[in-house]
């Protein structure tokens, strides 16, 4: 255990529940132990825990205004509840805790830094094992790149996401045995819809109108400022972003996928 020694606040344990099973979008809880060894009494007034995410993913952290004292040469415990959030990479296990201080007597402030990477890794697991899956429907290689993160985090919430040039079993018909089989057997049909989209839509278009035959739902995310065409209005699951379509909307997309999944909007 790492603590800061030439500080008057020191890291003596560090604890996180449960490490061996968690899913995704549930809460854990760290532990942390605290000394005072300094000869006036010490106040906490913020903890702010922070794990490893996937990369490219802005950091996320729980905070806690504990309002805490402890006595000097004394030894306090405190309990930090945490979301295991889909930014977080699978098998963490490095922890950083920013902990901000006063001494009670001079009322002076003080932020201390602690690190942990040694710490017993967070064992992460999905939210029920991946059977299921999402068509996502897209153009070009650039959105390839975001289908294939779109997958990643689906995988996080117990599904899979189907990209077609992902599937590279050969010798087989495109469309007879790979696109229209899968939408046939998709939970419904995400359109990654991009400037790259507008070059050419037709795969796009022929996909979403198979799946809205087979009376699958559609869900379309959108690039500000692209016209959105008649083959998507209407549909209640249409979301326009305001920028380029980013690692974060594409979290924000699955989080949203999963409520409508526990509130039954995908059951047919």
């Amino acid at each position: 255990m790492m603590s800061e020694s030439n500080h008057e606040l020191q890291l003596k344990g560090f604890w996180i529940r449960p490490h061996s099973y968690i899913t995704y979008l549930e809460e854990g809880d760290i532990t942390l132990e605290f000394k005072n060894v300094s000869d006036e009494s010490i106040e906490i007034d913020k903890i702010a825990c922070s794990f490893e995410t996937d990369i490219g993913l802005s950091p996320t952290e729980s905070i806690l205004s504990p309002m805490i004292s402890i006595k000097p040469n004394n030894i306090s415990r405190v309990r930090v509840t945490f979301l295991i959030d889909l930014k977080m990479k699978l098998g963490t296990n490095f922890a950083k805790i920013d902990v901000t201080y006063r001494n009670a007597k001079s009322q002076k402030s003080t932020t201390v830094t602690f690190t942990n990477p040694y710490t017993r890794c967070i064992i992460i697991n999905p939210i029920h094992p991946p059977e299921k899956h999402f068509f996502i429907s897209y153009k070009g290689s650039n959105d390839r790149q975001l289908a294939t993160k779109l997958d990643r985090h689906l995988t996080k919430i117990g599904f899979k996401g189907y990209v077609a040039e992902n599937d590279n079993r050969p010798g087989i018909d495109i469309w007879q045995e790979k696109i229209f089989p899968a939408i046939d057997d998709c939970v419904a049909l995400i359109v990654l819809w991009t400037s790259d989209s507008l070059t050419d839509p037709s795969t796009i278009f022929r996909e979403v109108t198979y799946a809205k035959e087979k009376q699958k739902r559609v869900i379309l995310l959108a690039e500000h400022g692209l016209k959105i065409p008649e083959i998507f209005l209407g549909d209640k699951e249409y979301v326009q972003i305001q920028s380029k379509i980013t690692d974060d909307d594409l979290i924000d997309l699955v989080e949203n996928i999963e409520k409508t999944y526990k509130g039954g909007g995908f059951e047919t």
